[in-house]
């Protein structure tokens, strides 16, 4: 019989380190599976959480902190500067929170989510030498009141669209830019994508006979949605194949979402599109009421909405309009179908 002992020295022998098991560990730099944050930027920060997070199997939080990491650069890119994990804290995530709210006219929900990643990215980042902030933990995202929820009626793409962009008071670029912008808005309005996805759009995208069928693989959710642009856009196919012919079936807009938004609330603003907006809320036991101008509720998102609340008002299946739209849910699909004023 083989004497345990001898057996557990046979299976030490078989490590080039026998003499000195922990040999591996003198230098950290050269051992493979340590993390040393101690001088990592943010966004080196978030990349490093994402890599060992996917290293356990969860391949899918590339695609939720993606989005993070993309804002986080051109924050870096925009102003000029490099942010460090020990300067976001309470007053960061303050300036933070002022840049997405009224900068790229993101919603509450999204900034919140945002700054909450960017909390979990620093507790897990600080076990791993990053030298961060005191107080970042201590932020909570402002509660500001909800605007309402808008989608555009089928008489507001049409202003849109026919808006002569040519006649307002700018340089010849801006112009073009403005162009490209309402194009790519519009486009959102007929085929139902998110942003991140109507951006990345690419011939290759459209399949069948004259090109009316559009799918995609959603960046977000990894969903298909496949859109049959002819039942979709019945009431304006010329606009749509229009659109699609003039920039050959490519992304018009391929920059950033925070001055992609900028430039449509300027848009929507020269175009008019001013009409009132009555919002009523609870506040303090009362009933509030609160007005803004149409143009002021228009954001990226609001062409996802627009699609799925028209495509309901015209009488489409749900299920087809889910397989549209990517949604997997009936609660999901639920919150982009406003109907009443607003829809």
């Amino acid at each position: 019989m083989i004497n345990s002992l001898d057996s557990k020295a046979s299976v030490l022998s078989l490590d080039d380190n026998a003499n000195n098991p922990f040999e591996m560990f003198r230098d950290p730099s050269k051992y493979g599976s340590h993390i040393n944050l101690s001088k990592a930027t943010m966004k080196e920060c978030v990349e490093a959480y994402v890599n060992y997070k996917m290293s356990a199997g969860k391949k899918h939080i590339k695609r939720g902190y993606g989005t993070l990491i993309n804002h986080l650069t051109t924050i870096e890119r925009k102003y000029e500067l490099v942010i460090m994990p020990n300067v976001v804290g309470v007053e960061f995530f303050r300036k933070m929170e002022y840049y997405f709210s009224e900068k790229c006219n993101l919603a509450g929900s999204t900034i919140e989510c945002l700054i909450t990643k960017m909390k979990t990215v620093l507790s897990w980042a600080s076990k791993y030498g990053a030298s961060v902030s005191m107080d970042y933990n201590e932020y909570k995202p402002e509660k500001n009141l909800a605007k309402p929820k808008l989608v555009l009626t089928i008489e507001d793409i049409y202003k849109l669209y026919y808006f002569d962009i040519d006649t307002i008071p700018h340089r010849r670029s801006f112009k073009r830019t403005l162009t490209k912008v309402r194009d790519q808005f519009l486009l959102s309005c007929f085929l139902g994508q998110r942003y991140s996805d109507m951006s990345r759009i690419e011939s290759d995208n459209f399949f069948g006979l004259d090109k009316n069928t559009f799918k995609i693989t959603q960046q977000k959710t990894g969903n298909q949605a496949v859109v049959d642009i002819k039942l979709f856009n019945s009431k304006t196919p010329s606009i749509v194949n229009a659109i699609l012919k003039k920039y050959d079936y490519q992304a018009p807009y391929q920059h950033d979402i925070c001055d992609y938004n900028r430039y449509l609330h300027i848009l929507c603003k020269l175009a008019q599109l001013d009409d009132e907006v009555i919002y009523e809320y609870k506040s303090n036991g009362k009933v509030q009421k609160k007005v803004y101008k149409k143009y002021q509720l228009i954001s990226s998102h609001c062409g996802r909405r627009t699609f799925v609340t028209n495509a309901v008002k015209e009488g489409i299946h749900s299920e087809r309009i889910k397989q549209a739209s990517g949604h997997k849910t009936d609660s999901a699909f639920g919150k982009y179908v406003v109907l009443g004023e607003n829809g």
